[in-house]
């Protein structure tokens, strides 16, 4: 069985099914004018979950926002072969600990273009 990637999702969506499809010379210039009646759409917020296993390398000092009114936290961390920072809320900062992996929850906000932790489980 040799791989077909019209089979995969990614595959779909290129071929126009589900709800979108493929773009053309014409329909990408159609994107380009503004939407009335049925075919408008609201752009709005989605938080697109995602799942992941990291682990903890550090976890960086808690910033003050310039008004003092928000903090922000962030853990550095590994997943597969990656090193990075993410951002995450004060509950997971304070729940895990560093040289550990852990099972967490990640949203991935679409107006802010940024994936953020919500949640950490221990793996043991």
């Amino acid at each position: 069985m040799s791989f077909n990637p019209s089979n995969t999702l990614a595959g779909s969506l290129w071929r126009g099914k589900n709800k979108y499809q493929k773009l053309t010379p014409s329909t990408a210039k159609a994107r380009k004018t503004p939407r009335t009646g049925k075919d408008q759409q609201k752009e709005g917020n989605m938080k697109i979950p995602a799942l992941m296993k990291l682990t903890v390398i550090t976890k960086a000092e808690p910033k003050k926002s310039q008004d003092g009114k928000s903090t922000f936290y962030q853990l550095g961390i590994k997943c597969g072969s990656e090193l990075g920072m993410m951002s995450c809320n004060e509950t997971v900062y304070h729940s895990v600990e560093e040289g550990n992996a852990y099972e967490v929850r990640g949203e991935y906000n679409t107006d802010y273009k940024s994936l953020r932790l919500v949640d950490a489980k221990l793996v043991k």
